[in-house]
């Protein structure tokens, strides 16, 4: 059985160890507004909070995607780029902020050999898709028509902020047999706090910033966006896992969606950190045998009543 949770590791923030020029930059000009126009700070939190950096891509992210059929899907927010590899029921890969669906590549010629189709897709702003700038709404709505197009959907991997779009479409009508999230960050909130944290908002200049989003989405948006109280009646096998080394996101969020998911199971690992996880080939088997079969990892198995 997990511990129970502890809020303030909830909301433990992990800094990297390097800061990005961009970043460091940034912060300057935000302490320059925090003291002469926090207004103005928060416009720029704003836009800089939906506009999604592009990052190049790696080699072995070429590879994987070279062996893909690859087709633009047209969409409201603009073309999406798809990838498909093999033929049966549809697993569909979700990468998360700033990432690619090639990104979890990984999982796709496991699974391809054991009779499903792979799809992964560029979120919009990201990738090869078009836009600079995306939500959450937008990427779940992305995902439906992806998964109306290559459907019917058996299982979904979904990573990081691709967890909440994935939740968030689930609510909203999307189907599937099965669901895989893995480094869940469950809270909106947090996003907002460990962006604020990252570039050195003030209170006063954060406050607005949450404010405006408030404004434009919603003062219900926190509730509406959090992955745990979309899952609370979720029938859908889910297998929830995260790296305890995850400088990016604090494994306690994982936790905290497992405690609300009544058929989902939480598995830690170890020294894979946020990103290297979504290649490991342990988790790889893992989750390819989970979709296939149901099994679990051991290391997932808790003493909670299977649904």
């Amino acid at each position: 059985m997990s511990h129970p949770v502890n809020e303030a590791n909830l909301h433990t923030i992990p800094r990297p160890r390097k800061t990005p020029c961009l970043v460091t930059w940034l912060k300057w000009c935000f302490a320059v507004l925090n003291r002469v126009s926090p207004r103005w700070g928060a416009r720029l939190a704003y836009r800089l909070w939906f506009t999604s950096p592009r990052f190049d891509e790696p080699e072995r992210e070429r590879r994987w995607r070279e062996k893909a059929h690859s087709f633009f899907l047209p969409h409201e927010h603009g073309p999406l780029a798809v990838y498909q590899w093999g033929q049966g029921p549809a697993v569909v890969l979700v990468h998360g902020w700033s990432g690619r669906g090639a990104q979890l590549g990984a999982f796709a010629q496991p699974l391809v050999q054991r009779g499903f189709s792979v799809v992964a897709f560029d979120a919009p702003g990201h990738g090869q898709s078009q836009g600079k700038q995306t939500n959450v709404f937008e990427v779940a709505a992305a995902l439906a028509a992806v998964a109306e197009k290559t459907g019917p959907v058996c299982a979904i991997i979904a990573h990081s902020f691709g967890t909440m779009a994935t939740t968030l479409a689930i609510q909203q009508g999307l189907q599937l047999d099965k669901i895989v999230c893995i480094s869940a960050p469950t809270s909106g909130l947090f996003l907002v706090e460990s962006f604020c944290e990252t570039f050195a908002l003030s209170q006063t200049t954060m406050t607005l910033f949450k404010h405006r989003l408030e404004k434009e989405f919603g003062t219900d948006l926190w509730q509406r966006i959090a992955s745990d109280q979309q899952v609370t009646n979720s029938r859908i096998p889910a297998l929830i896992i995260h790296d305890k080394d995850d400088r990016d996101v604090p494994w306690q969020w994982s936790e905290h969606l497992a405690k609300a998911w009544p058929s989902s199971h939480l598995w830690l690992t170890h020294g894979l950190g946020h990103r290297r996880i979504l290649r490991n080939p342990a988790v790889v088997d893992a989750v390819s045998e989970f979709i296939v079969s149901g099994q679990l990892p051991k290391e997932a198995l808790s003493d909670r009543e299977s649904p």
